[in-house]
C-alpha cells in the first residue's frame, strides 16, 4: 500500500503524526472500531491535542457518543454525553459499563416528529427530515453557565449545538467541532468567529481520506491555559 499524499503532507506539517500511520493502516482492516479502540473518530492531530491538554480535573460535555466517550472517561474527571440513536446508545452503555468507567453520564434523547421546527434544531441527514432535535440540543441547558472545560460537537444538528453550548463553556475553555470543513455548519461557526481557533486537518482513523477537526478557545482565562490556540 502506497503512502497517500495527504499523509505525507500531514507528516511534513506535523512530524509527530507519523507515529499514527501504522495504527491508521490497522484501523482499515475491518476488525477495529472507535468504540472498541476507545478512540475519538476525529483527526489524529486533534487526538494528540486532547491527549496533551486533558486532565483528570476537567469536565466534558459531548453531543454524539462512541469511542470518544470511553476516551474522555479515561482522560477526564467527568463526561456528559448526549446520544440520539437507541441501538448505538445501548452499545456504548454496554462498553462503558464493561470497562468500569463510572464517570460517564450518557443520556438518550430521541428526536421528535415536527415538520415546523426551527432550522437550528434540524439535522442535515435526510433520515431525520421532519424531526426536531430541540430537546437533544437543549439537554445542556440544565447545567450552569461556565460549567464545562470542553464541549465537543460531533452529533446531530451541529450548528444548533454550537449555539447552545457557548454560555456553558468556561472562559478559556474549548469548543470542538468535528468535520468542520462541511459547509452545512457555517452558521454555527460564524457564532464563534471572534474566538481564537486552530484547524487540525489530516488523517483520521477508519477512513481513507483526510478530515478536519477545529478547536476554538473561548475568550477569557482559566487557571491553566493551553497556549497552542
Amino acid at each position: 500500500m502506497r503512502v497517500p499524499a495527504y499523509w505525507i503532507k500531514s507528516v511534513i506539517r506535523k512530524p509527530g503524526t507519523a507515529r499514527w500511520y501504522f495504527r491508521w493502516k490497522n484501523s482499515l482492516d475491518g476488525k477495529h472500531t472507535p468504540l472498541g479502540d476507545e478512540l475519538p473518530w476525529i483527526t489524529y492531530a486533534a487526538i494528540d491535542w486532547f491527549s496533551h491538554y486533558l486532565t483528570h480535573e476537567m469536565t466534558i460535555f459531548e453531543w454524539g457518543s462512541g469511542g470518544s466517550t470511553a476516551f474522555f472517561s479515561h482522560h477526564a474527571k467527568q463526561v456528559v454525553t448526549i446520544e440520539h440513536d437507541p441501538a448505538w446508545y445501548q452499545e456504548v452503555i454496554t462498553t462503558v459499563t464493561k470497562r468500569r468507567y463510572s464517570n460517564a453520564n450518557i443520556r438518550l434523547i430521541l428526536p421528535e416528529k415536527d415538520n415546523q421546527t426551527d432550522v437550528w434544531y434540524t439535522s442535515t441527514d435526510d433520515l431525520y427530515q421532519g424531526f426536531s432535535f430541540e430537546k437533544y440540543i437543549r439537554a445542556i441547558d440544565v447545567y450552569p453557565d461556565s460549567c464545562f472545560d470542553v464541549v465537543v460537537v460531533d452529533g446531530r444538528a451541529r450548528p444548533g449545538c454550537i449555539r447552545q453550548a457557548l454560555s456553558k463553556i468556561k472562559p478559556g475553555g474549548y469548543l470542538v467541532l468535528d468535520n468542520s470543513e462541511r459547509t452545512a455548519y457555517l452558521e454555527g461557526i460564524r457564532m464563534v468567529s471572534n474566538w481564537g481557533s486552530k484547524k487540525f486537518i489530516g488523517p483520521a482513523p477508519y477512513i481513507r481520506y483526510q478530515s478536519e477537526t477545529r478547536i476554538w478557545k473561548k475568550p477569557g482565562q482559566m487557571i491553566e491555559v493551553d497556549k497552542s490556540l
